[in-house]
């Protein structure tokens, strides 16, 4: 009876069906594998560009600060510049009275 005809029917047997469920089982882990290898790909990838966005951002900064270094050093020489002229503008006034 188990095997038998039912209203035109064949009953497959249940080792079939198992086996069948288990290869689609096992195509469905498969797929959700990929899917979950192509998230990782594209979280890793976001938090790559995140990151590379950030040390844009911070080079950016450090340029603009060697910049103003850069400006501020060289308005500090002038002035050193200045300075030791006055100096020895003072020496020299100094000795011409000494003398």
């Amino acid at each position: 009876m188990k095997d038998s005809e039912w209203s035109g029917l064949m009953k497959i047997p249940d080792e079939v069906l198992i086996s069948q469920l288990r290869i689609k089982v096992g195509q469905l882990e498969s797929y959700v594998q990929e899917l979950e290898e192509q998230v990782k790909e594209k979280v890793l990838k976001t938090v790559k560009i995140t990151k590379l966005e950030h040390l844009e951002r911070d080079n950016e900064r450090l340029k603009a600060l060697l910049i103003d270094t850069r400006n501020r050093l060289g308005d500090l020489g002038a002035r050193n510049q200045r300075l030791e002229k006055e100096l020895f503008k003072h020496l020299k006034q100094q000795n011409e009275k000494t003398d």
